[in-house]
């Protein structure tokens, strides 16, 4: 870890932030959909068997796409760190 950087510190502490929020809003949006689908199944079909099946296959749906997009976001965070990193050691180079 680079200590003496602000900007590394402000982006970290950026990215903590957004990561919580969005982990939260994956696991409310992944809970409604699945209780939508659920409802929905019910409402087709009036059992309790076709209510926990599509309630468990939406969630798992959802759950995959949360991944994809976390993986995503993840990605992104590293290449701007890595961004920050390079950008700190060439002013660290420059005024050396």
């Amino acid at each position: 870890m680079i200590p003496d950087d602000p900007q590394l510190q402000a982006f970290l502490d950026r990215l903590e932030v957004e990561t919580n929020a969005s982990n939260r809003r994956d696991l409310l949006n992944t809970l409604f959909a699945a209780l939508v689908g659920a409802a929905l199944a019910y409402w087709a079909y009036g059992t309790v068997a076709h209510t926990l099946l599509f309630g468990y296959v939406v969630f798992a749906v959802s759950a995959v796409a949360n991944r994809v997009t976390g993986e995503m976001r993840s990605q992104a965070a590293r290449e701007e760190g890595r961004r920050l990193v390079d950008e700190h050691f060439d002013r660290k180079a420059s005024n050396a």
